[in-house]
C-alpha cells in the first residue's frame, strides 16, 4: 500500500505548497505594496491580460486572475498590487470572500488528501518495521 500511498502524499504536497506560496505572495504584497489601477490590453476569455504604470513611470503587464472584481463596474479596469522593489511581481486584488472560499477549497482538499497520503506511505513503513 506504501507504493500507491505515494500519489496522494504528492498532490497533498503540491495542493498545499502551491496554496500557501499564492498565500504568503499577496500577504507580503498587501502589507509593502503599492496599489494601481490595470487598464485591459488584450486576450478574452479566462486569459486577459491587463496593464499598469509603476511610480516610475515604467509599463508592465500581468495576466488577470480571472475572480479579480471590475472596478465601478467596468471590466477595463481592475486593480493590481505590485512589489515597489520588483514592479513585474504583482497580483490582482481579490474579494475577501473569494480568499476565503480559496482558501477553505484547498485546506479542505489538500489537507485530507496529504494525510491519506502520509498514512498510506509513513504508516505501512513503520507498521513493516515495528
Amino acid at each position: 500500500m506504501w507504493a500507491t500511498g505515494v500519489g496522494p502524499l504528492a498532490l497533498g504536497v503540491l495542493l498545499l505548497g502551491i496554496g500557501l506560496s499564492a498565500a504568503r505572495r499577496r500577504l507580503a504584497l498587501r502589507k509593502r505594496g503599492i496599489g494601481v489601477v490595470a487598464r485591459f490590453s488584450h486576450g478574452g476569455g479566462q486569459k486577459k491580460y491587463f496593464r499598469y504604470t509603476d511610480l516610475q513611470g515604467g509599463e508592465h503587464e500581468i495576466v488577470a486572475d480571472y475572480a479579480a472584481p471590475a472596478l465601478g463596474g467596468r471590466s477595463e479596469r481592475i486593480k493590481v498590487v505590485y512589489d515597489p522593489a520588483d514592479p513585474d511581481r504583482a497580483v490582482c486584488t481579490l474579494a475577501t470572500r473569494t480568499l476565503v472560499w480559496r482558501g477553505a477549497g484547498i485546506v479542505l482538499l489538500g489537507v485530507p488528501v496529504l494525510l491519506f497520503g502520509l498514512f498510506m506511505t509513513v504508516g505501512q513503513v513503520v507498521g513493516l518495521l515495528v
